[in-house]
């Protein structure tokens, strides 16, 4: 299962995946967060991801999730974010992404509260959504 919110006037997308999600469940995810996507158009914004509350995805959940979080950078997200459910995660993604970590695209928290944006994106979009 899972809620989606748009923050239009924040450029603020935000999911939040619970229970155990399936292969097939994260499919319909994707599916349905692009059909979102193409609606909201190449304008930037920020993704939160959270799965904190989620149980750990297996191996197949877990590639469609990156291969959606590439998709997000590629075509309008300027960062993205996931709430995940302890440090050790933290960690471990971190090490599996580190070259999005480092660039400023990607972050990985435990609590949903330490979600920034930093000021440098928000320029970018305040920037991007002027010139439109």
């Amino acid at each position: 299962m899972y809620l989606v919110a748009w923050e239009q006037q924040e450029g603020r997308l935000e999911a939040s995946l619970g229970g155990r999600v399936t292969v097939d469940e994260m499919e319909a995810f994707v599916e349905d967060m692009q059909a979102l996507l193409a609606d909201i158009g190449r304008q930037p914004y920020l993704l939160i991801l959270d799965y904190g509350e989620a149980k750990p995805f297996d191996n197949d959940a877990s590639a469609v999730l990156m291969t959606f979080k590439d998709f997000c950078l590629a075509t309008g997200a300027s960062m993205v974010v996931s709430v995940v459910q302890d440090e050790k995660t933290v960690v471990s993604h971190t090490s599996e992404r580190l070259q999005l970590v480092l660039e400023g695209k990607e972050a990985f928290v435990c609590d949903a509260n330490q979600v920034t944006w930093p000021e440098a994106i928000r320029t970018i979009v305040t920037e991007r959504r002027a010139a439109a």
